[in-house]
């Protein structure tokens, strides 16, 4: 039985130009429900890792549809950066007050 996740993304993945006209065909031949696909395509459209394909994109051969997102993966080595830089102790009480303060409102 398959996750909803990995079968959107294997689909998209091995998909002709890794680009998916529709989900429809994955709740049969996955085992997964359609409302899960739909539920698993909306988070990773959130996430930014897939994006909506309109009509109107002529890189698609102006066909509606869902295809990985590019700027997702430019944006990782940013993301570790940040990670880099929000771990490590900026030697300011000022940000150790405002972290400390923080915690009482998570």
């Amino acid at each position: 039985m398959g996750c909803g996740r990995d079968t959107v993304w294997l689909g998209m993945k091995y998909a002709d130009g890794q680009f998916l006209a529709s989900n429809t065909g994955f709740a049969g031949k996955y085992g997964v429900s359609s409302r899960t696909i739909e539920i698993v395509r909306a988070k990773m459209k959130k996430l930014g890792l897939i994006q909506r394909v309109s009509h109107f994109s002529p890189a698609f051969g102006n066909r509606p549809g869902w295809a990985f997102s590019p700027g997702f993966r430019h944006s990782l080595p940013r993301l570790g950066e940040m990670l880099k830089e929000s771990v490590a102790p900026s030697g300011r009480a000022i940000d150790r007050t405002k972290d400390e303060g923080s915690m009482h409102y998570t």
